[in-house]
């Protein structure tokens, strides 16, 4: 007895009729895939992700580190901040736009 919806070997393409086992190599070749997918996106990326993660977070905590430090570089002794003067002196143009409003302040500081 022959199922209605089945095939007969001269209805099959002719690759399929010239090799029998075409179906199972396919399908060998498909789960070697799937499997080759599963390593990927379960071992390969997730181990990436966290050794980068751990640089970046190396990174981070050496920045923070030095913000730090230069943050316990700029407190006196009694807790109050200063600011370190700059390496760079000013130019004297910029001093000189910076002159009326300094005069200004201390007008107002004063009255």
């Amino acid at each position: 007895m022959t199922r209605p919806d089945a095939i007969t070997r001269a209805q099959m393409p002719p690759s399929s009729r010239e090799n029998p086992l075409t179906p199972v190599i396919i399908g060998i070749i498909v789960v070697i895939i799937f499997l080759a997918l599963l390593l990927l996106f379960t071992v390969v990326i997730p181990l990436t992700a966290e050794h980068g993660a751990e640089k970046r977070s190396d990174r981070f905590d050496f920045a923070v580190n030095n913000a730090v430090n230069q943050a316990m570089e700029n407190v006196h002794e009694n807790g109050t901040i200063f600011q370190k003067e700059p390496s760079v002196p000013m130019s004297p143009g910029l001093l000189a736009i910076e002159k009326p409003f300094e005069e200004e302040q201390e007008l107002q500081a004063q009255s």
